[in-house]
C-alpha cells in the first residue's frame, strides 16, 4: 500500500465532492488549491511515485484510488492553465515545474 494512500484519497474525495457541490464557490476554492498550495503538483507527483497510476493504466486495478486523485490533479492543473495568460505560459512557463 503505497505511502500516506488514505490520507491523500480522502483529502482528494472531500476536495473533490465540495467542488461539485459548491458550484459559487469553485473558482475560489480551485484558486486556493492551484495557486496557494499546488494540488496539481503533489497529486501528481503521488501517482507517479506510489506507482498507482502505473497500476491503472498497466493492469486497471486502483480505481478507488487513483479516480479522485487523479481528478483533484487534472481539475486544479486545467484551473491554473485557464488562469495563465500568455506571458507566464510562454516565457516564464510557470505552470509547469
Amino acid at each position: 500500500k503505497p505511502m500516506f494512500q488514505e490520507a491523500v484519497v480522502t483529502m482528494c474525495r472531500v476536495y473533490g465532492g465540495l467542488l461539485r457541490v459548491w458550484s459559487g464557490k469553485a473558482v475560489e476554492m480551485l484558486n486556493a488549491l492551484a495557486f496557494d498550495s499546488p494540488v496539481h503538483l503533489a497529486t501528481w507527483v503521488w501517482l507517479v511515485k506510489s506507482g498507482t497510476l502505473k497500476a491503472y493504466v498497466e493492469h486497471g486495478t486502483d480505481v478507488e484510488t487513483v479516480g479522485p486523485v487523479l481528478y483533484m490533479c487534472c481539475k486544479t492543473y486545467l484551473h491554473r492553465l485557464m488562469v495563465t495568460d500568455d506571458a507566464e505560459f510562454y516565457e516564464t512557463q510557470s505552470p509547469f515545474p
